[in-house]
């Protein structure tokens, strides 16, 4: 790895001009460092110059290309066919759903939008691509998500925007390869901090636009694949197998199938349940896992809706499930409901404001 000391903005510009055509720079820096500050001015500036930018928005929660709680990608117009002034004037290429604002614990997920929108991107051949990680800097995760971007999309520059030494724990994965080469730059002294209460406002906001003139959309859950969740993967148990599961743990279950194995899935109308007859259930349905879930985990869960290509369409939430018809109905501003073909489950519960209930763990669904 070649490394470089602490630059200056003029000379860390002059040395991205210089880069061959269809370079790729990949951009870190924790919160508030300025990376799409950056990503922004080198876009205009080369822009302005004639080249053609592609931008890949890692970013989930405060990201400026694409719908939020996704991985987008988006292009340069044709020279003199539009104004730029910043990142939301591109061209998109295509987004990758996630379904969460925090790369802790789904960095697969990050990884293969990250791989797929560069994909798309290169396609385009453009004469710079600018990625954007996001400012998940610290922890184990963090080194992880970085060493598997930089192993997938082969940046030939990894930008460290960072205060004192916070990124000497991920630059150091690199230290003994030929590329990329790191070159490191202080964060402008123009770029503030945001209140968490302002990123929570911003990201409500992106989700707010994202659904905005929404239709309810009724989809029968044996037309379209639904992935994230084993709702929908197994055989529907018989009413009177699902009244015993309701008297074994005490609560109303709205829904129980098997699974391919003879897991068996049970949705109870709310949280609660008594868990001491567990053992009887599973020894009289012959299963050694058994997973339950509160029907309340599904309300507002935020959707990718993807089409036969394996193209995310557009984003929605979950009204409500009819479990005897087997139909889910989707808030969603899709002008093509007869094109999906999977429903892909986030993680996060949103209000009708966009603002955010919470999590759902992995594995709840």
């Amino acid at each position: 790895m070649q490394e470089t000391p602490t630059m200056t903005r003029e000379d860390l510009d002059a040395r991205l001009d210089a880069l061959p055509a269809g370079s790729a720079v990949m951009v870190i820096g924790g919160v508030d460092t300025g990376k799409s500050t950056f990503v922004r001015e080198t876009l205009l500036r080369r822009f302005a110059a004639g080249a053609s930018v592609g931008v890949l928005d890692c970013d989930l929660g405060q990201g400026e290309v694409g719908p939020p709680a996704t991985v987008a990608a988006a292009i340069t117009p044709a020279p003199g066919s539009a104004e730029v002034r910043g990142l939301r004037q591109l061209d998109p290429v295509g987004a990758y759903f996630v379904g969460v604002n925090n790369p802790i614990r789904h960095v697969l997920s990050l990884s293969v939008g990250a791989s797929q929108m560069m994909r798309l991107l290169q396609k385009r051949t453009p004469d710079l691509i600018l990625i954007d990680s996001g400012g998940h800097v610290r922890g184990s995760s963090a080194r992880e998500l970085h060493r598997r971007a930089a192993e997938l999309l082969q940046p030939q520059v990894i930008v460290a925007i960072e205060r004192g030494d916070e990124l000497d724990s991920l630059v150091s994965q690199f230290r003994h390869l030929q590329s990329p080469e790191i070159w490191r730059i202080a964060p402008s002294p123009e770029v503030g901090r945001k209140t968490t209460a302002a990123r929570a406002t911003h990201r409500a906001a992106r989700f707010q636009a994202a659904l905005l003139d929404f239709k309810e959309i009724a989809v029968s859950f044996d037309d379209v694949d639904l992935i994230g969740t084993w709702l929908g993967a197994g055989v529907p148990m018989q009413r009177h197998l699902i009244q015993f599961l309701s008297t074994s743990l005490q609560a109303p279950i709205m829904h129980a199938e098997t699974l391919p194995g003879g897991a068996l899935y049970i949705v109870a109308k709310r949280e609660g349940w008594d868990t001491t007859e567990l053992a009887g259930i599973e020894s009289t349905f012959k299963t050694r896992s058994l997973t339950i879930v509160a029907a309340q985990m599904f309300a507002g869960l935020l959707v990718g809706l993807v089409d036969t290509h394996g193209a995310l369409m557009d984003l929605g939430t979950i009204a409500r499930i009819d479990f005897e018809r087997r139909t889910l109905t989707i808030r969603s501003r899709t002008k093509r409901p007869a094109a999906i073909a999977q429903i892909w489950f986030g993680r996060l519960r949103l209000q009708a404001d966009g603002r955010e209930i919470g999590e759902v763990r992995p594995g709840d669904l």
